[in-house]
This record gives C-alpha cells, structure tokens and sequence, in this order.
C-alpha cells in the first residue's frame, strides 16, 4: 500500500491541537508503515523511513483571504497522483481531489452549527462549502468524537453514519510527570483559562462569572492564550467592572509552563459552549489538576465522571461551580485529581494509531 499523508493544516500555532493530534497519528503511521508513507509537509521533522516531499505552509496576514492554501493543495494531488497512492490522508480539509480514496479527520462541525452562524461572512460560507465536499467525497472520515460524528450526521443527513469512525485523541505522557511547584511565585492561589478567547470558547461569561463570584480578592485568574499578551476592550471593561485588574493575569504558553499551570491550579476551567473533543480536558486531568467544565457537546465524553460541570450559557452556573472548587476540601479535591487521573489513562495515543491503521488497512 501506498500512503501519502498530506500536511494541510493551515497554521500550528492557532490549530495547536489539530497540529498535537496530526504529529501523534503520524508518527505511528510512519511507525506501521514504514517506507510505504509519503509525507508531504512544509514541516522540518524527522520522518524516518517515510519519503518527505517539503510542501510550503501559506499562513500569513490575507493568505487564507487569498485562498492561496489552494496552491498546495493542487501540489499534494500532483505529487500523489504522480506516485500511484492507495490512500490520500488528511488531518484537515481541501480542495486536492486526488485519484486516491481520500480519508479525512473531523475535529468539530462548529462551522455547520445554526446556533453559530448567524454573522456569517463570505469566507465562512466559503469554507463550510469546502468542507462540505470534503465530507461528500471521503471514502472514510475519522471523527474524534462519538459526539462529533453524531454532530456531522446531523449537519448532513445525507452523509452515511457507515463511512464514519470514532477515534479519540491521546494525551501525551509529558503531562503525567508534572511539576507541582507553582510555575511562577505567586501569593495568590489561582484558576486556569486555557485556550482562544474569542466565541463560543466563552471568555467573557468566565470573567463575569470570577467577577460575581466574589473570588477575586483571594484568588487570581491567570490565562493561556495564543496571540498578543493584551486584552480587548471589551474583556478590559469587565476586569474593570468588578476591579479584577491585579487578579486576572496572562502566563507564558510554552508546554512546560502549562503542565505546571495545570498542577498547580485550584481548578482548571473550561467554559467553551462546543467542542469537537476538547484536549485541554484531558491534558490538564493528566496533570493532576481539578476540573471545571462545561456540560456540553463532547466534553462530558472526555471528562465522564471526573469533573465538576456547569452549564456554560449561565453565568450563575459557572460563578457556582467556581465557588465550588473553591470549597472542595483536601479530600475531596483528591478524590477529584485521582478520577482524572484514571480517566485520561483511558485515552492513549498508541490506541488512537492502532485505530488508524486499521482504517488505512481497508484500503490495501
């Protein structure tokens, strides 16, 4: 069999756990099927036996605008067309329409949603059209979710429930052997945002929510976020609303500094309104922090019966969960950590590989 694995992922560092996942699956892919995998990405790595073809990542101010990712994309069908491929895998979607059975990952179906496309753009049209042909000519999608493939059915009933698998993420052990020292010297115990900001990730209902909780002056809210270290106007507003400006901080995001973030935290809070999987769940159980979550879409699938869940549209829910974890006491809080613990070793990357490969399989 030949598989070419196509690196489309538009850019890392916004699409981090797309980009974790794509990395994870496709070293154990490499790993089963040795010099069999053609890898094209723009990405320096080792590859080992698999053949590497250096595509360019397009991913700067107005490129996506440009609609200039479909340059690679007519490359990757060229250079796979060219070497007969028995598969063409994509962790992300494209206009390649390879000769090839395409397989394509589904990581969440917010872009088809009703509820979240009342300020739709041109470009977002665009895009759910793409996607949607993506999915109508998919010999198979991979769904990292029970949740996810209910949500593409429900989008497109037209789509075959047969031509979808279910396969979760991993976590990686990293988290697992995390420090438990505070990542920062900090007076103030603290709560943990990690992730966007912007939508349905629910930001701002979290900052009225810490604010009307009356936890402010006893503990901070410090913050995980890529893009500029400031917040906006809006975000600022409410800090100040409820004179939140010495509790609400933003903290580095390298890895290392998140697993600690993780451990060290009162609770690791999690608003988002949907998610395809939600990794953030599962790495920060793994390290052994305290979870509060939101009680919809495919969280509740990751977290099970390790979390404290609130209904993310209603900031007395969420304020009430916070206050909650505030109060957990000592034994409480490790029965907490040690259901989390248990519950992310149920997720494994060489699980989510062995699952893969038996999809590639199907197509020798």
């Amino acid at each position: 069999m030949k598989l070419f694995i196509n690196d489309n992922i538009r850019s890392y560092s916004r699409q981090r756990g797309v980009a974790r996942c794509f990395w994870q699956i496709t070293d154990g892919l490499i790993r089963n099927f040795q010099a069999e995998t053609t890898i094209f990405s723009p990405a320096g790595r080792n590859y080992g036996p698999a053949k590497h073809f250096r595509g360019v990542q397009l991913d700067f101010r107005g490129s996506h605008r440009l609609r200039l990712h479909r340059v690679t994309d007519k490359w990757a069908e060229w250079v796979a067309n060219r070497m007969g491929a028995s598969v063409f895998f994509s962790p992300y979607y494209g206009n390649a329409h390879p000769k090839a059975p395409e397989i394509f990952m589904v990581h969440d179906m917010i872009h088809a949603l009703p509820e979240y496309r009342a300020d739709e753009t041109p470009m977002a049209a665009s895009f759910r059209l793409e996607v949607r042909r993506c999915l109508e000519r998919a010999a198979c999608l991979i769904a990292v979710s029970r949740n996810t493939a209910e949500d593409i059915v429900k989008c497109y009933p037209h789509i075959s429930p047969d031509k979808i698998v279910v396969i979760h993420h991993g976590v990686d052990a990293f988290f697992f052997d995390a420090a438990k020292e505070l990542p920062a010297a900090s007076h103030k115990p603290f709560f943990l945002f990690v992730g966007n900001r912007q939508g349905y990730k629910n930001f701002l209902r979290l900052l009225q929510a810490f604010g009307e909780s009356g936890l402010s002056q006893a503990y901070d809210l410090r913050v995980i976020s890529p893009g500029p270290k400031s917040f906006t106007g809006t975000e600022d507003r409410l800090i100040r609303k409820f004179a939140m400006e010495k509790s609400v901080h933003f903290s580095g995001n390298e890895d290392v500094n998140l697993r600690a973030s993780y451990a060290a935290a009162v609770a690791f809070v999690y608003p988002s309104e949907y998610e395809g999987f939600g990794m953030p769940v599962l790495e920060a159980m793994a390290a052994g922090s305290v979870v509060a979550a939101s009680n919809r879409s495919s969280i509740p699938e990751v977290g099970g019966e390790a979390l404290l869940y609130f209904d993310p549209l209603e900031v007395a829910s969420l304020s009430a969960c916070l206050r909650r974890a505030a109060d957990l006491s000592s034994e409480a809080r490790e029965q907490l950590r040690g259901r989390g613990l248990a519950r992310a070793r149920e997720f494994t990357w060489e699980q989510a590989v062995q699952k893969t490969v038996r999809v590639m399989n199907r197509f020798r």
